[in-house]
């Protein structure tokens, strides 16, 4: 068989059979705004969410891989050819994922500052800084099978980063006010099923006592994406109450280019994740509000 091409159809079906899904969910917080540092405020927020019986698809290649490492309650959507064996037919339905888990921290930060640089105008510098920390994200089809962990990297079509964060800095003297703001991701893997030469030198993955038979690759990495966009705003109230918001916005200032992902999930696209990644390059919109 190897070396030989072969034509697999994906099917996706709906699922009569489905149940309602269960979930837990722990969160909690706590906001600090110490009396010494005026204009300081930071919170922090946790959240963990287990979903049992998710619905929810895995995708063809995930449903193949998980059969072949011995999640046998996959291998009936795997449909072989009787006499060569040969797969024809994979069937996507909709399952109740025996379990999914989210787990992660948000962190904000701001601080306010009243500076005087030019005494004839009112002034201020708000700097405010929000981040995700994401601890877990995977999910596990049946009891016995596998767990798909998703952490850090790219998997059916959709990118969990282990860091996702925004700084801005907003500099207002009277009508006038200037943002410029920073996204961060952090490093991320193309493919969380893949396994690259760090791994294999350590030994190849083992998940739940068993070899995880995945494809190799020298790197597996997506680097640190940094994007800068900036707003620049007059304000003007008139003596009857009328209010003035002239805005010019410039997303993507430095026009960086995407992360190209090459994936079977971004073929024939923009080859990137457009909701993390910018795909358009720089632009820039005018915006006029006029309030009466």
């Amino acid at each position: 068989m190897l070396g030989t091409a072969y034509t697999v159809t994906p099917v996706t079906t709906g699922n009569p059979n489905l149940k309602p899904e269960k979930a837990d969910t722990v969160t909690f917080g706590f906001v600090f705004q110490p009396r010494f540092v005026e204009g300081l405020q930071m919170s922090v927020d946790y959240y963990n969410i287990e979903v049992k019986d998710a619905i929810g698809t895995l995708g063809f290649q995930r449903i193949v891989t998980d059969c072949f490492n011995g999640d046998t309650s996959l291998c009936p959507f795997v449909e072989r050819d009787p006499t060569t064996r040969v797969i024809g037919r994979v069937l996507d339905t909709y399952l109740n994922i025996a379990k999914t888990n989210v787990k992660g921290i948000d962190y904000e930060v701001q601080y306010t500052l009243r500076p005087d640089f030019v005494g004839s105008q009112t002034e201020s510098i708000v700097i405010r800084g929000i981040a995700g920390q994401l601890l877990e994200r995977s999910n596990q089809a049946s009891s016995t099978g596998l767990v798909n962990d998703f952490n850090s990297g790219f998997t059916a079509g959709v990118l969990y980063p282990d860091w996702k964060a925004n700084l801005s800095a907003t500099y207002s003297l009277g009508n006038w006010s200037l943002l410029v703001a920073e996204e961060y991701i952090s490093r991320s893997k193309i493919n969380t099923t893949f396994i690259d030469a760090a791994d294999f030198a350590a030994g190849r993955v083992l998940v739940n006592g068993a070899t995880k038979l995945s494809p190799e690759v020298d790197d597996n990495w997506l680097p640190s994406y940094f994007n800068t966009n900036a707003r620049l705003g007059y304000r003007y109230e008139d003596g009857d109450g009328h209010e003035w918001d002239i805005s010019l916005f410039v997303t993507n200032l430095f026009d960086k280019h995407p992360m190209i992902i090459p994936s079977n999930a971004t073929r024939g696209g923009s080859q990137t994740v457009s909701n993390n990644y910018d795909a358009y390059g720089r632009r820039y919109v005018l915006g006029v509000n006029f309030r009466f």
